[in-house]
């Protein structure tokens, strides 16, 4: 082999596991998948009792590569390396960070999560603007669709895995392009999904997985990270394929080559995944967020707003992130994260008032992707709907436009709305709700306060009709409801809540 890379992974299994050495001498290039495949190749020998030896590259190209990707940081763990410490000229060592994303680098617990989505963002503003000239929507959907695929780790793989990412230029496309490798060698997707599907084969798992949706938990809120992946990744023209057991199913780009679905081949647990995602042109145009989230939301009057403001009680996420976790990071990331921040929230909300309006402020907030968008903010929208924590509202604020493209996907797989306002002082609703509650709303936002038979004056619909929208906002925590006294009885009325 003269390199080592998703398309040549077969052939280094097969050599691993034929022969007593691996011989790597003719190396010239090996990528992060080639890199951490190799490292989880040496794992899953280890787990057998297996130690082999591995002849390292002559090139001093491809050794100063491999040390600046830390390879061998772990590669002396599962190999006996020949040379035992390669030989790098000095001035090779560290010389250079400009194309490396991340380094080759563990996943065991969600902290490991934080860690690398915080390094990432770090280095990725520079690189992913100026070589893929990625603006902040697609920085954001980029750290989020790395967040999501390491998580599959943590949640399903019952071990532990590497991921590595690493810019390169492409010579015959005369593009640069990220690469993303994550690896580990778990239970795989069939034995995960057997659980709750009947499955006919490894490709079969994967697809259900990574096409519809498919997750070992039953809860409505999982599974929809790797269909959000699929998404950006389809959005922005990349390359993703997943290997898994003995198949490997691929989404594949014009710009790139490669078979859609491949089968009977050699045996490797656990899940591989690898995403490529070119340069694009300068003047693309991306999507709007109005546009993109056509079905769900409208503007309300930002004057209006400021004219008669609404008493709330602001929960400062990023304080509790802070006081919870205690591990620096400002990003909503990982569902144990979430657990975490949605539990504290409940014990707050046990303190407040009945009738308390609470914003949960997100002004602070880095990215939050989407498990941790189900666990904060669907999730607790649902109790809310059930009376768990009494006659509460709860709105949000401070959102940027990825914080709200992402608790958009939670709040739709559940069928759920709330009001929030942008950081530009926008305010909107996102989620799901019928056209006939949506226009009940908008008028609610305009007049601050109606009551069933301003409605159906305004609307010229019974009154029956107009109390029934107004009572089903109110059951959905869109609208307030209070008994006033007026003209000598007493009547509903339906109050704005942001």
């Amino acid at each position: 082999m003269i390199v080592i890379t998703e398309d040549t992974f077969e052939q280094f299994l097969q050599s691993a596991n034929e022969s007593s050495l691996i011989d790597l001498h003719a190396v010239t290039f090996a990528d992060p998948f080639g890199m951490t495949g190799i490292l989880e190749t040496g794992d899953l020998l280890r787990s057998e009792g297996i130690r082999k030896t591995i002849f390292l590259p002559e090139s001093e190209e491809v050794l100063k590569y491999l040390e600046r990707m830390d390879f061998f940081k772990f590669a002396a763990d599962y190999f006996t390396l020949e040379p035992s410490l390669p030989g790098i000229a000095g001035k090779y060592l560290r010389s250079s960070y400009s194309d490396v994303l991340l380094e080759i680098t563990p996943i065991e617990k969600s902290d490991d999560i934080h860690f690398i989505v915080g390094k990432v963002k770090e280095r990725g503003r520079a690189i992913l603007a100026k070589h893929l000239h990625y603006g902040e929507r697609a920085i954001g959907g980029f750290v989020v669709a790395l967040s999501e695929v390491c998580q599959n780790i943590v949640e399903h793989s019952e071990t532990k895995g590497f991921v590595g990412i690493q810019k390169y230029h492409f010579q015959n496309m005369d593009k640069n392009v990220v690469e993303i490798a994550v690896m580990d060698i778990g239970i795989g997707f069939r034995k995960s999904l057997s659980q709750r599907f009947p499955l006919k084969n490894d490709l079969d798992a994967i697809e259900k997985g990574l096409l519809h949706g498919a997750s070992r938990f039953a809860d409505a809120g999982r599974g929809h990270g790797l269909n959000a992946v699929r998404r950006f990744v389809n959005e922005w023209n990349g390359r993703l394929s997943i290997r898994s057991g003995t198949a490997k199913l691929s989404i594949i780009p014009r710009w790139s080559r490669g078979k859609k679905t491949e089968e009977n081949l050699t045996y490797f647990p656990g899940a591989q995944i690898h995403i490529m995602l070119p340069e694009i042109r300068k003047f693309r145009k991306t999507r709007s967020p109005g546009i993109f989230l056509t079905r769900s939301f409208f503007y309300a009057s930002i004057e209006s707003i400021e004219e008669q403001e609404i008493a709330v009680t602001r929960y400062n996420l990023y304080r509790l992130l802070k006081e919870e976790l205690k591990n620096g990071s400002s990003d909503l990331v990982t569902r144990p994260s979430g657990q975490a921040i949605r539990k504290r929230i409940e014990c707050e909300l046990e303190k407040e008032e009945e009738g308390a309006v609470i914003a949960l402020d997100f002004s602070k907030i880095g990215i939050i992707d989407y498990s941790c968008a189900d666990e904060v903010v669907a999730k607790l929208l649902s109790r809310l709907l059930s009376d768990e924590y009494g006659d509460r509202y709860i709105v949000l604020t401070g959102l940027n436009d990825n914080q709200k493209e992402n608790i958009e996907v939670a709040l739709e797989r559940k069928e759920l709305s709330v009001m929030a306002r942008m950081r530009n002082g926008r305010e909107m609703l996102l989620g799901r709700l019928n056209n006939y509650l949506r226009e009940t709303l908008r008028f609610v936002m305009e007049n601050m306060s109606i009551t069933a038979k301003d409605l159906a004056d305004a609307l010229e619909i019974e009154a029956n009709t107009s109390g029934t929208r107004l009572l089903n906002l109110q059951k959905k925590r869109l609208v307030k409801r209070v008994e006033e006294a007026r003209d000598g009885g007493r009547v509903w009325v339906y109050e704005k809540i942001s």
